[in-house]
């Protein structure tokens, strides 16, 4: 077969999925979660490690590699909503992305080569003084309007027919996100960071406000060149399907869609700590957007009182290594649970383990009116059997429906 008999054999399949009663249900599901007016908890598998699947469904089968990337994009949602049992949602369309070139901050981070090749690295400490916070510099955006509809019109001719082709805009998920921490953990490597929170705080204050500044000056030409992406289905594998958020999809605004924010290396700080040298700056940095989602990885639930003072805060992360009844029991209905079960759970399928911590999660969010959406990510391995990641999504699934 050509390469677009095989992209439009692909885009059928996916257009009927994508216009069916099933995802349309499940869309009203993820809007009703993020309202805050759940009808049950939504289950979500996300950051799936594809290299382990052995099924032939997923090889690429075309030759120019200008099209794998679509196909890759088709024939993985296709497994995943053929295969797991989740509440997954595709977008009705097929998205080109507007190419956006983004300048350097002045610094990049440098890993030890001594660590280099290997799963854990070091980096070399790139804002060990004072006067090197001078090399940081805002960003230049630049998008090339040309190469996009070029793309966007060779999509069209492809398989236009069979799905709408839509120019999209970047999301405001990780990527484009409030996470300074983690910039400066790259940028400095985490024992420094850690050593001078205590020694030079007004060091830590004054790199952590040059990269809010950083931040909010790329939202402002986000804002200018109208670059967001107002039609996501995710914001950093978390729903953001929303009624209220009110995007201009002809002005793509920062006001109309989420703003994400987190600081994962100061989970092991204390809340004063983390108010002071986070959410003080993320108040600034998340003014700008419509709602907001906080946190990843790191424990909160000794820090939701912290974290309200956050404009239009919407979303809170609740990860395996915090307390659930804690965090809920003060979230009570304001907020919404990302809860993340533990992904070392698909490296091998224990059901009645995974059975107890999903009940316990679910029951404590039941308890406390919490809307709640299950997302199982970070999954580093599923020990090369997607049996585990099936069965996990089937059990998980029938929980939510108790």
């Amino acid at each position: 077969m050509t390469d677009r008999q095989i992209l439009r054999g692909l885009a059928a399949r996916y257009a009927e999925y994508a216009n069916g009663a099933k995802n349309a249900q499940r869309e009203l599901l993820h809007r009703a979660v993020n309202n805050n007016k759940a009808q049950r908890p939504i289950v979500l598998a996300e950051e799936i490690p594809w290299h382990e699947i052995d099924d032939a469904s997923l090889a690429l089968q075309c030759a120019d590699p200008r099209w794998q990337g679509m196909e890759q994009w088709l024939r993985r949602n296709l497994w995943h909503w053929e295969n797991l049992d989740t509440d997954l949602v595709l977008r009705r369309f097929v998205s080109v992305r507007k190419q956006v070139d983004f300048s350097s901050i002045g610094v990049e981070k440098l890993v030890d080569e001594h660590s280099s090749g290997k799963q854990a690295v070091a980096f070399v400490d790139q804002l060990a003084k004072e006067e090197a916070l001078a090399k940081l510099t805002n960003q230049t955006l630049t998008y090339d309007a040309a190469a996009t509809q070029d793309r966007a019109q060779r999509v069209m001719e492809m398989v236009g027919d069979i799905l709408p082709v839509q120019v999209v805009g970047l999301p405001s998920g990780y990527g484009l996100g409030h996470k300074p921490w983690d910039d400066i953990s790259f940028l400095r490597g985490d024992g420094n960071i850690m050593e001078d929170l205590f020694d030079r705080p007004e060091f830590m204050h004054a790199t952590v406000a040059r990269l809010v500044d950083i931040f909010l000056d790329t939202v402002e030409q986000m804002n200018a060149q109208e670059l967001w992406d107002t039609d996501v289905i995710d914001c950093h594998c978390a729903s953001a399907l929303c009624d209220d958020l009110h995007p201009d999809r002809e002005h793509p605004h920062s006001k109309g869609i989420w703003g994400r924010a987190l600081a994962q290396i100061l989970a092991c700080v204390s809340p004063a700590m983390h108010d002071e040298f986070d959410i003080q700056y993320a108040i600034r940095a998340m003014e700008p957007f419509g709602l907001v989602y906080y946190g990843c990885c790191e424990p909160l639930d000794r820090k939701i009182d912290i974290l309200s003072q956050i404009p239009n805060l919407r979303k809170i992360s609740i990860t395996p290594w915090a307390d659930y009844e804690r965090a809920c029991s003060q979230i009570a209905g304001k907020w919404v649970v990302s809860a993340k079960p533990h992904p070392a759970a698909v490296a091998g399928f224990d059901a009645e383990g995974v059975e107890k911590e999903l009940r316990h999660i679910l029951g404590i969010c039941r308890a406390h009116s919490c809307a709640c959406e299950m997302v199982l990510k970070d999954i580093s391995t599923i020990n090369g059997d997607p049996q585990n990641l099936i069965q996990w999504s089937r059990l998980a699934m029938r929980l939510a429906h108790e």
